[in-house]
């Protein structure tokens, strides 16, 4: 006999209101013979749901400015690889705020986003074309990540932080 505190025997009634899934048996292939399909149970992730809510994503230019921040630690610290990273992700960030301001599709697409920053300039949204910056910054990054180099740029690593910062300073006003 069991107490109410106990744990009840076997498995639960019904697995899906317990653990938002139910086990499935898994097929086994054995040349000893020894292991049966039902023996073994495999335990199904949940589905991903889709909440529909009023909370909507942070805005870019807020974007924009924590990924500048992170740059400037990172380049005060030395990490020029990290630094990268996060000014890549400042600039762009900066430039879909603008761009999506303007009307100015970028379809989550790091060409189209450097495309944007020379309209916006030719527009006279911008002071200058970032454009080439983005892409820049873009080739630097893959050159860290995908191949293993480090960084090169025309001029220093601050003075790239400093045409982002300028960049992102844009995107706020």
């Amino acid at each position: 006999m069991s107490s109410a505190g106990d744990r009840p025997e076997g498995p639960p009634r019904s697995w899906s209101a317990v653990f938002g899934f139910r086990p499935e048996n898994t097929r086994v292939m054995s040349s000893g013979g020894g292991i049966r399909t039902r023996d073994l149970r495999v335990m199904r992730t949940p589905r991903r749901r889709t909440l529909c809510s009023s909370v909507s994503p942070k805005p870019k230019h807020e974007l924009a400015k924590e990924h500048a921040e992170s740059a400037r630690e990172d380049v005060e610290a030395g990490r020029e690889k990290d630094a990268v990273n996060a000014m890549f992700y400042a600039a762009e960030a900066a430039i879909v705020a603008l761009a999506d301001r303007e009307g100015i599709d970028t379809k989550q697409r790091h060409q189209l986003k450097a495309d944007a920053a020379t309209e916006l300039h030719k527009q006279g949204v911008l002071d200058e074309d970032f454009g080439p910056l983005l892409r820049q910054l873009n080739q630097a990054r893959k050159d860290v990540w995908y191949e293993g180099e480090d960084p090169e740029f025309d001029t220093s690593i601050e003075d790239v932080l400093a045409q982002v910062e300028t960049l992102v300073e844009a995107a706020e006003q």
